[in-house]
């Protein structure tokens, strides 16, 4: 018998030119009591590529609705910011 299922709930938070950022949270949920516990989270990022060329083609924009989705979105853009910010220290060194 299985005694735990993880459920992924995925969100997508930014899309740049043709980068997109992708919020995962994990819950875990016992099938015995029903118990749900949040795991983890992560974020991944995709990029839309053109079937052809296999180039990174333009994704279309991301329509933001809730003030929640505004906020998610600021914290993407902060995350993409560190990132590329990191990125850069790392081809100096």
């Amino acid at each position: 018998m299985v005694g735990q299922i993880a459920l992924l709930h995925a969100r997508l938070t930014l899309v740049d030119h043709s980068s997109m950022e992708i919020r995962v949270e994990v819950t875990s949920e016992d099938t015995l009591t029903g118990e749900k516990r949040r795991t983890g989270t992560a974020y991944v990022t995709f990029v839309a590529l053109d079937p052809v060329t296999k180039r990174p083609v333009a994704a279309p924009p991301l329509v933001l609705v809730t003030d929640e989705e505004r906020t998610e979105h600021a914290r993407a853009l902060e995350r993409r910011r560190l990132r590329l910010e990191h990125r850069r220290a790392l081809a100096r060194d």
